[in-house]
């Protein structure tokens, strides 16, 4: 069922007629996207406007994207996070405060609230540059190692420390997999030793050790140097430090998998191939030789048409490049600010320099910066030291 309601929230219609409704749900931001196909002449066509929003049982989407063909136009949708995106903050910082503590500093005022919250660490959370509520969210997945579930229509953001469980179900072939799994297996990211920094030079001891090893996947020695100024208490840098290793000392391995969804076809199977996103199930492909469990991280679904579901299977929540951007990102936005403070600090002692002169000493910094990154980078283990503007990028 599609209900089409417009941009002042005005309900249009309930829409009859469309094919291909498809839900795209992604465990590693929370994100969901829907896709349908409805007549060029259909009834309701004149209500399908780009921004219009679509309401599903569950869910609400924000209509985006329309692209024409001779009968039929497709039309995609995203979850609706507008009062998300549309809170900002020139400056955010909460310290050593627990994630829903974090997102109710943040979602004051927004319509939204935290429901269930399965995290309790402490962690401090700092964005230093103009942001939105939702770039919040995002960092505090990353840094409360948390996971998300968006429920839009209530406005309602859960967290887990992790979502779906173990049912015992399984993926194999002559059973519910139509054809065997496309495959791929990435070491671009693969590090077994993480040497973390916090705050003024923060280290840790590990057995008389600043670093921490894992060696289960491989015997070599492959260091990274993971510096984030927001740590001021050892065990808690030690802590995630090991978890960031973890899901990057053995390989991200994927699979894509069309599945048939029997638990939604039959009540026999119902108990024993039941799945859903965050679920680990038992992958099985003979022909392949491949008996291994793994997380199911994307799902599509056809709600009127199960059967043709599909699943992304995974041993990581994100793939090399995101970290890799991810980090990126990170590295720029921390040497940016460094170079700031040393052009203040500079410009404090220089008479007749103009504010539009420090303005301008600042951006030519960040500019000279995202030059270096864009020559240097190629394997960013992490900020550290001093030099040149203020940070080495290795």
């Amino acid at each position: 069922m599609i209900q089409v309601f417009s941009q002042e929230h005005e309900r249009l219609c309930l829409l009859q007629g469309y094919k291909g409704l498809a839900i795209k749900k992604k465990l590693a931001d929370g994100d969901k996207e829907l896709t349908f196909q409805y007549p060029r002449t259909g009834a309701s066509v004149g209500h399908l406007k780009n921004e219009c929003y679509i309401v599903t049982k569950e869910d609400e989407f924000v209509l985006k994207e329309i692209s024409g063909g001779k009968q039929w136009r497709k039309y995609t949708a995203v979850l609706n996070l507008e009062e998300l995106t549309g809170k900002s903050f020139e400056y955010f910082e909460t310290v050593e405060r627990t994630v829903r503590e974090c997102l109710e500093t943040a979602l004051e005022g927004t319509g939204w609230r935290v429901g269930i919250c399965e995290v309790e660490k402490k962690r401090t959370i700092r964005k230093e540059n103009a942001c939105d509520v939702l770039a919040i969210i995002g960092q505090c997945i990353s840094t409360y190692k948390a996971e998300i579930e968006y429920h839009s229509r209530e406005k309602v953001i859960d967290i887990y420390e992790q979502i779906g469980k173990d049912r015992g179900a399984y993926f194999m072939e002559a059973v519910n997999l139509r054809k065997p799994p496309a495959f791929s297996a990435s070491t671009n990211g693969l590090y077994t030793q993480i040497r973390p920094i916090g705050k003024d030079g923060l280290h840790i001891d590990v057995d008389g050790k600043d670093y921490i090893e894992n060696h289960s996947f491989s015997p070599k020695n492959i260091m990274m140097t993971w510096k984030d100024e927001r740590y001021t208490i050892p065990e808690s840098l030690a802590e995630d430090a090991a978890i960031k290793l973890e899901e990057i000392c053995r390989p991200a391995v994927t699979y894509e998998v069309d599945v048939i969804d029997l638990a939604k076809t039959s009540e026999e199977h119902r108990d024993i191939l039941q799945y859903g996103i965050g679920d680990t199930v038992m992958l099985v492909a003979k022909t392949d030789g491949i008996k291994e469990k793994m997380r199911i991280t994307v799902i599509t679904e056809y709600p009127e048409a199960p059967e043709k579901n599909t699943c992304q299977l995974s041993t990581a929540k994100k793939g090399f490049a995101d970290i890799q951007n991810k980090v990126k990102e990170e590295a720029v936005a921390e040497a940016t600010a460094v170079a700031a403070a040393n052009v203040l600090k500079n410009a404090s002692g220089r008479a007749g320099i103009s504010l539009e002169g420090v303005k301008a000493e600042i951006e030519n910094a960040k500019e000279e910066i995202l030059r270096r990154v864009e020559k240097e980078y190629v394997r960013k283990d992490a900020v550290e030291g001093a030099e040149g503007y203020g940070c080495r990028l290795r």
